[in-house]
């Protein structure tokens, strides 16, 4: 399947990739990214640890 300007793909990696770095910088194991792209049967939900706004 072709995920290349799927608009939904395109807002989730665009958000990804902008704080990928800062995340590694908590996660020094993270030190690659797998293909990846959005699936319907994901259940996408914004997650707010205790303690970061």
């Amino acid at each position: 399947m072709n995920d290349k300007g799927n608009e939904v793909n395109n807002i989730l990696f665009n958000s990804f990739v902008k704080y990928i770095e800062e995340y590694k910088k908590g996660a020094s194991s993270s030190d690659s990214i797998n293909p990846w792209r959005y699936d319907p049967i994901y259940n996408l939900q914004k997650y707010n640890p205790p303690g970061i706004s």
